[in-house]
């Protein structure tokens, strides 16, 4: 009894503890994502024609782009396959301009000794396409342990030039805490403990 006691309140202190590890500050509010996905609605805008060597060109340059996760890939790339006032949301920001995911996206990819994303699967309905991919990622403060993997989904929208203008991820950004030398372990030791 004691002992469930005990696991339970450790449980508690650790979902406490990465909850102010993984949120250092105020959430970032929904209605920036709100407003972005109305504003490229497909009944309001001009979205990219499904079916065209157009669509084909620009899914081929959306995965190239995240194949391979350097600084000196992204750099001058980010700029040609998001449209300029592109809007971006992941996990830790939101961000209006393809200039500033391109800044973001490469200071990430400096933190990285390696990271890259498979993309494995693409569907579209009405305007929206889906990017389902697995990251491999190992930080390069953290290169003695092997890579992480994380699977992911992105939801894109593209302009009628097949410029990405809207994009969203959705992933367990856990992954990413685990490869951290003291909240690492504890994650990992409440993911075994879930699990069974």
């Amino acid at each position: 009894m004691w002992h469930e006691k005990w696991v339970g309140g450790v449980m508690i202190g650790l979902v406490a503890m990465l909850w102010g590890c993984t949120h250092p500050g105020p959430t970032l509010p929904l209605s920036g994502y709100k407003d972005a996905l109305a504003a490229t609605d497909s009944a309001e805008v001009d979205l990219m024609e499904a079916g065209t060597a157009t669509e084909a060109q620009a899914i081929a340059a959306f995965k190239n782009l995240w194949s391979d996760f350097t600084a000196e890939r992204l750099r001058g790339n980010v700029v040609t396959v998001y449209a300029d006032d592109a809007y971006f949301r992941d996990t830790f920001v939101e961000l209006h301009t393809a200039q500033d995911l391109e800044n973001y996206l490469v200071r990430s990819a400096e933190a990285t000794r390696y990271c890259t994303f498979a993309i494995e699967h693409v569907a579209t309905a009405n305007g929206d396409y889906y990017f389902r991919w697995t990251m491999e990622l190992q930080l390069e403060r953290y290169a003695r342990r092997p890579p992480d993997s994380s699977k992911g989904m992105s939801h894109i929208r593209f302009d009628p030039d097949g410029r990405v203008i809207f994009h969203v991820d959705y992933w367990d950004a856990g992954t990413l805490y685990e490869q951290f030398p003291l909240i690492g372990p504890s994650i990992r030791w409440v993911k075994r403990r879930l699990a069974g």
